[in-house]
């Protein structure tokens, strides 16, 4: 009688058997990166790392830990899901299909987008029902936006409708006037947020950069060495003379 085959295992299938009391211990010391990857090994995990109440602390620590060490930009001031703000840093699909490829990161609306869906996420101008209120001069600021390449700001579409729908909701004119300037002020900060961002990304280009250049360098030199040795054996006076060690 033949044996009964097994099911196809890959290769994390060990992950899913990890005890419920074992896996706050294991992720406790990871970083945010290592703890997004293990939220991709297995469901069990994934759903211990989507729970806020099991595993909010350990996002947090590893988080505040990685912010310290310069591993990552700070993260967003009104942040409400570590896991969200993972998959910005370290994802590599789009928030909105899933599936195309979110090369655009968009610090301000804390989300990447792919080519095809970044033009539906953002407008240039208040929506109509707002335009008769708000004189364009006075609507600039409002909203998280990004820059285009002509340096045309685009800002996003969903603080649109919410800004529009709990803008229109307000009766008078002080109160209209009270929740404006309260969109200024969060508009201000998530702004000079994501110009932080930008920086600490800059200064990550180039430091990698860096550290790519050095380690080609050195690579060249071990090359170099090893290439003089050979050539020196290949000399006839090789076996007689006594050549130092350390070339």
């Amino acid at each position: 009688m033949a044996a009964a085959r097994h099911p196809r295992r890959g290769k994390f299938h060990l992950t899913s058997n990890v005890p419920a009391l074992l896996k706050p211990q294991i992720c406790w010391d990871v970083g945010p990166q290592e703890l997004y990857a293990l939220s991709r090994t297995s469901k069990s995990l994934r759903t211990f790392l989507t729970s806020k109440s099991n595993a909010g602390p350990i996002w947090r620590r590893a988080f505040k830990i990685a912010v310290d060490e310069g591993c990552v930009p700070p993260t967003p001031p009104d942040m409400t899901c570590e896991l969200q703000w993972a998959n910005i840093l370290f994802g590599d699909f789009c928030f909105i299909c899933l599936h195309g490829p979110g090369e655009n990161i968009c610090w301000a609306f804390n989300a990447r987008y792919c080519k095809e869906c970044f033009p539906f996420q953002v407008q240039k101008r208040l929506p109509n029902a707002l335009a008769r209120y708000l004189p364009r001069t006075e609507w600039r600021g409002l909203v998280p936006f990004v820059q285009a390449a002509a340096g045309i700001p685009l800002y996003s579409s969903q603080e649109m409708r919410v800004f529009a729908k709990e803008y229109l909701s307000l009766h008078t004119e002080e109160e209209c006037a009270e929740y404006v300037e309260r969109q200024r002020q969060r508009t201000a900060v998530i702004q000079q947020y994501a110009e932080t961002c930008k920086a600490w990304c800059a200064e990550k280009k180039q430091t990698d950069a860096v550290a790519q250049w050095r380690a080609a360098d050195i690579r060249d030199t071990a090359s170099y060495h090893e290439n003089l040795v050979r050539t020196i054996a290949r000399w006839p006076w090789y076996r007689t003379a006594s050549l130092p060690t350390n070339i």
